[in-house]
Order: structure tokens, then C-alpha cells, then sequence
């Protein structure tokens, strides 16, 4: 009875096997187009990395300029505002007896990317400016401001 028993179940055991053996198998072929695929987009990433760090654009200085701020007479200038722009542009205070000797008083300054507060409500500003753009009046260099903020208005 045994024997019968282990007998019939023999033949579904070899099938059950042979599927297992298969199914391993495909999973196994997958598992190495995967692995192949996967190595193939590695390289191809790895290229185009590799030819954009070393392009055309990599390959000479560049510069970053950004945003003017107008000095319109009428607009809104509140000082925080204005003074959280020179900071961004890293410009740097100094005192106003120190604007006299940095040349901020006179007629030409000394030291563009400086400024000074003459009184509450007056600024002077060493602007860098630069030569590849010209502002209304034709000029591109460093040049000197004096502006006069009134009630958070820009005056003149």
C-alpha cells in the first residue's frame, strides 16, 4: 500500500522538479540581461557625464551678473531693502569719515564694491560697474552714487 502510495507520487514530483529547474532557470537568464542592461546604462551615463564636464562649456571662464537694482527717483527703496542688496552683491560698508580716504567723497572712488552712509538718510556707493555693458550714459566702468532716501522712497 506503501509502495503504490510512493509510486503515484513520483511521477508529479519529477514534473513539479522539471518546472522548478525551469523556472529557476528563466529566473536566473533574467537576472543576467538585467545585470547586462544595467552595466550597458551605466557606461552610457558615465559618458555623458564625462563629455559634459569637459565640453565647450567647461572650457572658458565665465561670468555671472545679476540683476540691477534701479536707482529710479520715486521708487520704494526702504534702507533694509537696499542694504540687504549691497550685501547680497557682497559689497562692503565703511565709515563715513573712512568714505573721504577710500575716496568716496571726492569726485572718483577709490574703491568700487564700498559704500557709506553719509547721514540717516543719504548713502554714497563705489559701484563696480563693468566695461561689457554700459549703462545710460555710456559708461561701464566703476563710478560713484550719492543717493537720498526719503520715507522709504528713493528721492534723487
Amino acid at each position: 500500500m506503501i509502495g503504490t502510495w510512493a509510486a503515484r507520487l513520483k511521477a508529479p514530483l519529477r514534473a513539479a522538479g522539471r518546472r522548478r529547474l525551469v523556472l529557476a532557470g528563466v529566473g536566473l537568464g533574467a537576472l543576467i540581461a538585467f545585470g547586462i542592461g544595467l552595466g550597458i546604462f551605466s557606461a552610457r551615463v558615465t559618458a555623458l557625464r564625462e563629455r559634459h564636464a569637459t565640453g565647450p562649456s567647461w572650457a572658458f571662464p565665465s561670468l555671472v551678473y545679476a540683476d540691477g537694482l534701479a536707482f529710479t527717483p520715486g521708487r520704494a527703496l526702504p534702507r533694509a531693502y537696499l542694504g540687504r542688496h549691497l550685501e547680497a552683491r557682497d559689497y562692503r560698508e565703511v565709515e563715513a569719515g573712512d568714505a573721504e580716504e577710500a575716496g568716496l567723497v571726492g569726485t572718483s572712488p577709490d574703491q568700487p564694491g564700498t559704500y557709506a552712509w553719509a547721514d540717516d538718510s543719504t548713502i554714497v556707493i563705489a559701484l563696480r560697474g563693468f566695461e561689457a555693458a554700459a549703462d545710460a550714459d555710456g559708461a561701464g566702468g566703476p563710478e560713484r552714487v550719492r543717493l537720498t532716501l526719503r520715507g522709504g522712497t528713493l528721492a534723487h
